[in-house]
Order: C-alpha cells, then structure tokens, then sequence
C-alpha cells in the first residue's frame, strides 16, 4: 500500500470519526464552531452548559482511559467555555462552576482540570463525604500550553502566553509570559 492510500485512508476514518464526535456533542447538548475536529471516544457528561470555539480539535487514545479527553458538568449551573483553535490531546476538564479556557491553547494527554475538590477537606468523615466541597472558577488564558500529566486546581487563573511543565500541580495564580512547573508549580523562568 502507497503512502498516498494510507493517508488517504486515515482521512476519511479521521473525517467519520469526526461526524461521529460531532453526533456526540449535539447528542448532550455541546454549543460548537466550525472546523471541529476529533475522535468519538471523547467522554462527554454535560448537565450545564459547554461551547466550543472554532477550529477545535478534540483527541481521544481509543484503547484506553488514561487519554480520554472528557468534557464533565457537574450540575446546571456548571459551564465549560473554550475558546479558538484549541489541541486536546486526552485532557479532562471538570466544571461545578466554571472553566473558562481562551484562544490557541494546547492540552497534553492526561492534562486534569477541576474547578472542585470533589470531597470536602476535612479530618471529620463525615464532613468529608456529606460536606460542600470547595469550588472556585478556573481561568486559563491565550495561547497557553499545559503538558502532559498537569493538573489545574480550583481557583486557579493562567495568564497568556504561559507555559505548565509536564506533572506539574498549579495551586496559585501565574501571571502571562512565564514557564510554571513542579510541585506545586513555581515559577522556572520567564519566556520572551
């Protein structure tokens, strides 16, 4: 088989996939722009509100769960807003409020970003399974680019322009035009 015919095959599986996915999101509800692009496997739960900008691209590792990417609200005043041209790769995004992701941004596989904490935090086990969790919005800003295994914790603001190193864990603000990374992330360097 030709070079040619290969890619001329995985186009037309990459264009089926993509009417799939693109079944998918209208099937819960997903506000999207022109030029989606992406696998079905993506995991979708939206019992709020999730739009999507133009030229994006959602990527799912069909074999396994580690690189689903997954859009999640948790409630109905949860909202997931992603801006143009944004590259998931497998990342998933958890909305109990709301994530606002801006323009030309890049998520690696097993990116994890939660507006919530899911339990409260609390030495009670009570309190830590029946109590209130604390939720904070999430904002990410333009042209961003978050690596592979980073997690985005609640409260959380990325300025433009700024880079999160792979494995990191971002508890804090970081300002644009820097690299982040660690745990918990801090400031490596800035980028010009």
């Amino acid at each position: 088989m030709s070079i040619t015919m290969v890619m001329n095959l995985e186009t037309a599986n990459l264009a089926a996939s993509t009417l799939l996915l693109r079944l998918k999101l209208r099937a819960h509800h997903v506000r999207f722009g022109w030029r989606l692009v992406g696998n079905y496997g993506a995991y979708i739960k939206n019992k709020g509100k999730i739009e999507l900008g133009n030229r994006v691209c959602l990527l799912s590792k069909p074999e396994g769960h580690n690189c689903k990417t997954a859009l999640i609200t948790e409630n109905k005043e949860a909202c997931i807003t992603i801006g143009n041209h944004f590259l998931s790769r497998g990342a998933m995004i958890f909305a109990s409020d709301r994530v606002t992701i801006g323009n030309d941004v890049i998520l690696a596989p097993d990116v994890v970003i939660a507006d919530g904490e899911g339990h409260a935090v609390s030495a009670d086990v009570e309190t830590r399974w029946h109590g209130k969790p604390q939720i904070r919005p999430i904002t990410i800003g333009n042209n961003v680019w978050i690596s592979m295994g980073a997690l985005v914790m609640n409260g959380v603001t990325i300025g433009d322009n700024s880079v999160i190193g792979a494995r990191s864990v971002v508890t804090g603000n970081v300002p644009p035009n820097v690299l982040y990374a660690g745990i918990p992330a801090k400031l490596i360097r800035n980028l010009t």
